[in-house]
């Protein structure tokens, strides 16, 4: 069972700065932490998952449902970064222009 050591290794080494990336950016606005958490999600949380899925042996109903409904969180969430990070750009580009005020306009 070494493999499933290091798969869950792995997963609590990325899983903590990947929620504190996702926090971080969610509660300041920061589109890097959201980049980085999107990064974390899609390449090596949903790797894990994905490999924990052919890999496992025995796998009993349990097992397989919990890692599906893991897989369906992890593209529900980076669905909704993207939605965020578009809204957040948005806000930004705004913030900028209003704050610029006269100096670029003609």
């Amino acid at each position: 069972m070494s493999w499933f050591s290091a798969i869950m290794a792995t997963w609590i080494v990325v899983e903590l700065p990947r929620l504190a990336l996702g926090y971080w950016g969610n509660r300041y606005q920061h589109v890097s932490s959201l980049l980085g958490f999107i990064v974390f999600t899609g390449t090596v949380h949903l790797g894990i998952m994905v490999v924990y899925n052919i890999l496992a042996p025995r796998k009993n109903s349990l097992d397989f449902a919990i890692s599906v409904a893991e897989l369906c969180l992890g593209g529900a969430e980076i669905i909704l970064v993207f939605r965020a990070l578009r809204s957040i750009v948005n806000a930004n580009t705004v913030d900028f222009y209003l704050h610029a005020g006269g100096f670029f306009q003609s």
